[in-house]
C-alpha cells in the first residue's frame, strides 16, 4: 500500500486516497417497515420527543442559510450563534462556576461517533477537566480570549499537559495552535474545531492536525471538524467526511437507508469533518442532524436534555458577557477572510455584469459594421472606392481590402 505523506500532501495524492464506502440497498419488504413504524421508539433517553414526528425538511427550510452565517451576523439571542467560533467554544469547552459543559459535549461527541459507525463512547467520568479553560465567570474567560487574539503570535505552543508520542519517548510532539476544544479521554485525545472557512489547504491542515492528535494519544486520537462552509472541490455536497489512512464519505446509497455500515479503516483514529449546514444530514443520522440544527439556530427541536443545559447556560450569561462574546465571535482573521471572500464574489458578479454590458455594446457595434460591409460588397461593382467609403462610413482602406479580397475591379464610369 502506498504511504500517505503528511508533510507535502498534494491534491493528486488526496484524490488518490479518496475512497467512497456505500452500503448495499436494503431490500426489506414493506411489511417489515410497517411493523417497524408501529413499534415504540427505542431512541436514546436524552431525547424527550419522538424523533419520528419531526419534519426535517421543514426545519431545514426555515433556518438561516449557509451564505448568511458570517462574522457580521448577530442574532438577538446568543444561543442562535453557536456556529460562531468563540460562542461555540464558550458553550462546549469552558468550565465556569455554575456551568460544566463536559456531559453536554460528551453527548454531542457520542452522537457523532454513532452516526459515523465508530465503536467508541466517551463518558463524563473518564474525561480529564485539567486541560479545559476554567474561570469563575465567563467574562474572565472572554477577557483572556481577547488577550490571546490580540497579542500572541499566530503560532502557539500548547504545553498545558505532558505530550508524549506512543512510539519514541525521546521525540516531543507539539501542537502549533490551541484547539477550540481539547478533551482527554483517559490518555486519548479528542479535538473539536469549529471551521468557518473552507479552502484548498483545509485538507492538509486536517490531516496534519489528526496526525498530531493521534501521536499524542495512547491508543486512538480523534479530531472533529464542524464546517459551516461547503467542502471544497471534489468533496462538495457530502454531509460527513472521514480522513484516516483513506478519505471516505459517509452516506447511504441515495441517502435513503435506515442503517449505516461503513468500513472506515479506523485503525489509528481518524478526523471527522461534518458539514453542519448540509440539508440531508438527517438521512444519515436524525440525532446528529438535530445537533447541527441546534448549533445553527439554538432550537432544541428534539427536546434534548443536554441541549437544554446549554440553553440555560446562555440565559444565565450577564449582559456584559454577551457583549464581549459578540465582539469576539467575529475575530479579525475571520472578518478579513470573510471580507476577501465577499470581495471576490462581488468582483466576479460585477465583472460578469460589466462584461455582459460591454459585450452587448460591442456586439451591436460589430453588427452595424458587418451590415455596412455587406452593403459595401454590393456596391463594389457599381461605385468607386471613395463613393462607397462616403456612403457606408467605412474607411477607404477597408473598401480597398474588400475589393482585393473579392477580386473585383473598379467599375468604368463614363463622364
Amino acid at each position: 500500500m502506498d504511504q500517505l505523506h503528511f508533510d507535502d500532501l498534494t491534491d493528486t495524492e488526496i484524490k488518490k486516497w479518496e475512497q467512497l464506502h456505500i452500503t448495499a440497498v436494503d431490500n426489506k419488504p414493506v411489511e417489515f417497515w410497517e411493523e417497524y413504524l408501529m413499534k415504540p421508539s427505542q431512541q436514546d433517553k436524552q431525547w424527550n420527543r419522538n424523533l419520528r414526528e419531526i419534519n426535517f425538511e421543514e426545519i431545514v427550510k426555515n433556518r438561516i442559510c449557509r451564505e448568511d452565517a458570517k462574522p457580521s451576523y448577530y442574532p438577538e439571542n446568543i444561543i442562535q450563534a453557536l456556529f460562531k467560533d468563540t460562542v461555540f467554544k464558550s458553550a462546549f469547552g469552558v468550565i465556569i462556576k455554575n456551568y460544566n459543559p463536559i456531559k453536554n459535549t460528551c453527548a454531542f461527541i457520542n452522537t457523532i461517533f454513532e452516526a459515523t459507525g465508530i465503536n467508541k463512547k466517551v463518558n463524563e467520568a473518564c474525561i480529564s477537566t485539567s486541560h479545559l479553560p476554567q474561570f469563575a465567570t465567563m467574562e474572565e474567560f472572554l477577557s483572556k480570549e481577547h488577550i490571546l487574539d490580540d497579542e500572541l503570535p499566530e503560532q502557539l505552543t500548547f504545553d498545558g499537559f505532558k505530550e508524549t508520542p506512543k512510539t519514541d519517548t525521546s521525540i516531543k510532539v507539539k501542537r502549533s495552535t490551541i484547539p477550540d476544544i481539547l478533551l482527554i479521554d483517559k490518555e486519548d485525545q479528542i479535538v473539536i474545531e469549529m471551521q468557518t472557512h473552507s479552502h484548498g489547504k483545509l485538507w492538509h491542515r486536517i490531516i496534519q492536525n489528526q496526525s498530531v492528535t493521534h501521536a499524542l494519544s495512547k491508543e486512538k486520537g480523534y479530531s472533529i471538524w464542524l464546517a459551516t462552509k461547503e467542502f471544497p472541490d471534489v468533496y462538495s455536497n457530502r454531509p460527513i467526511m472521514i480522513v484516516s489512512n483513506v478519505i471516505s464519505s459517509v452516506k447511504h446509497r441515495k441517502l435513503k437507508q435506515k442503517e449505516l455500515r461503513v468500513d472506515k479503516r479506523d485503525t489509528n483514529g481518524c478526523a471527522i469533518i461534518i458539514d453542519v449546514f448540509h440539508p440531508d444530514m438527517y438521512k444519515i443520522s436524525e440525532e446528529l442532524a438535530l445537533w447541527c440544527h441546534f448549533i445553527i439556530t439554538g432550537e432544541n427541536v428534539g427536546e434534548n436534555i443536554y441541549m437544554e443545559n446549554i440553553i440555560k447556560w446562555s440565559k444565565s450569561l450577564r449582559e456584559k458577557d454577551r457583549r464581549v462574546m459578540y465582539k469576539l465571535s467575529g475575530t479579525k482573521s475571520q472578518l478579513i477572510e470573510d471580507g476577501i471572500e465577499i470581495g471576490m464574489e462581488k468582483g466576479i458578479e460585477i465583472g460578469l455584469t460589466e462584461g455582459k454590458e460591454i459585450g452587448l455594446t460591442e456586439g451591436i457595434e460589430k453588427g452595424k459594421e458587418q451590415k455596412q460591409i455587406e452593403i459595401a460588397k454590393e456596391l463594389l461593382n457599381v461605385l468607386d472606392d471613395l463613393t462607397i467609403s462616403l456612403t457606408t462610413k467605412l474607411p477607404l482602406a477597408e473598401i480597398k481590402k474588400l475589393r482585393e479580397l473579392h477580386n473585383i475591379d473598379r467599375p468604368h464610369i463614363d463622364l
